[in-house]
């Protein structure tokens, strides 16, 4: 399993917490310690190592009441956050060069910002965003991301009454269609901005080609 790049990091925090807080029990326990000892040179040398020992002991145990609150805040978090990490995910690979940023040839300044596979599926795993597939019904049939809605780019007007409904005004919504040469996730995205007022969309360029790729969750059919 490989996470996703996320807005928070909850990993990195609790590192920077713990480490600061070792710190400051090693530095102020060896410091109050050694306060108030007096001995020769000959004995200085055990004293050091029972008092050395006996405030490891002691950061140990706090290390581990360290990350037992931090992993009950952490699922804390999760619980009530809306965009929550799932418990068990297939995320997807960025090993390769399927994490780029794909470019349709059409797109332009001003168009609907652009997403890698990694922030399309975390799009996905939230559950607050609808994916629209701007294919053709035919390929939509054979295999789609997971509840994704159907809204032919080429064949708009037969479709639109029917899909309108599933689309509030106020959705966030992610285009894609066959991947970098399709341009229908593009275009459908800019017909849905400017002649029915949407404000929040992305463009999936990497689309049906890259989700499939990695066996990410689809309705139908994988492509051999």
């Amino acid at each position: 399993v490989v996470f996703p790049f996320r807005k928070h990091f909850v990993v990195f925090e609790f590192i920077l917490v713990t480490f600061v807080a070792l710190r400051a029990s090693i530095g102020k326990g060896t410091a109050g310690g050694m306060d108030g000892i007096k001995t020769d040179g000959a004995d200085i040398t055990g004293v050091e190592t029972l008092i050395t020992l006996g405030f490891m002991n002691k950061t140990i145990i706090q290390l581990f009441i360290i990350c037992f609150v931090a992993a009950l805040l952490a699922v804390g978090n999760n619980l009530v956050n809306s965009n929550k990490v799932p418990w068990i995910g297939n995320w997807p690979s960025l090993s390769d060069n399927s994490d780029s940023v794909w470019v349709s040839p059409s797109y332009e300044k001003g168009d609907p910002p652009t997403l890698r596979l990694s922030e399309a599926f975390d799009r996905f795993a939230s559950k607050t965003y609808l994916f629209v597939d701007a294919r053709e019904p035919e390929e939509y049939q054979l295999g789609h991301i997971k509840d994704a809605i159907n809204l032919p780019f080429d064949t708009f007007d037969d479709h639109w009454a029917q899909v309108e409904p599933s689309l509030p005004k106020d959705a966030k919504i992610v285009t894609y269609c066959s991947g970098t040469e399709c341009d229908a996730s593009l275009l459908l995205a800019r017909l849905l901005i400017q002649r029915y007022g949407y404000k929040d969309i992305e463009i999936f360029f990497g689309g049906w080609p890259a989700w499939n790729k990695h066996k990410l969750p689809i309705d139908g059919k994988y492509d051999e």
